[in-house]
């Protein structure tokens, strides 16, 4: 009888404890964005999208076909994205604490409303990274993993050198 309230107990409090963590992640996740890193956004008028910046995360955008058309970064990363997703927002998370080499450019791409570009590079799940040349072509894909920094990310990244 003791073993089984003590058995009732542990999951009792094991189930706190997850419950505990994913409202401490999703309330994370929910902050206004003038809480954490800024996120360039991308403007409808790109007149300005030439001017050089040094912060880390200027090389961390919304993707769309124009972004990375006009990227001139040797290395582009196309970053399927869901924010319901907690290993995108683990990963997204140390992106933007980190400062990103001026030769790459990740393009946060919106997984739940980008059929198109799930089907072009036959990604299956969300967290996915694939490396793309400057016409787009799939040069590498690969799955993210929880709690990927950017080192990791660009250890999977082929030499775009000619």
């Amino acid at each position: 009888m003791a073993t089984k309230t003590s058995l009732g107990i542990a999951g009792i409090i094991a189930t706190v404890l997850v419950v505990a963590g994913l409202i401490f992640i999703l309330k994370e996740d929910s902050e206004p964005a003038g809480n954490g890193p800024n996120i360039q956004q991308p403007t409808s008028n790109s007149q300005n999208s030439s001017n050089p910046t040094t912060a880390s995360n200027a090389n961390y955008i919304d993707y769309s076909e124009e972004s990375l058309a006009q990227s001139e970064a040797d290395t582009n990363l196309l970053f399927f994205h869901a924010p319901w997703c907690t290993i995108c927002t683990s990963i997204e998370r140390n992106i933007k604490a980190a400062e990103l080499p001026d030769n790459v450019t990740i393009h946060k791409v919106d997984y739940d409303n980008s059929p198109e570009l799930i089907d072009k590079y036959k990604i299956n799940y969300q967290s996915a990274f694939v490396q793309v040349d400057e016409d787009g072509n799939l040069l590498k894909s690969w799955q993210g993993k929880f709690g990927d920094s950017v080192q990791e990310i660009l250890s999977n990244t082929v030499s775009t050198d000619s």
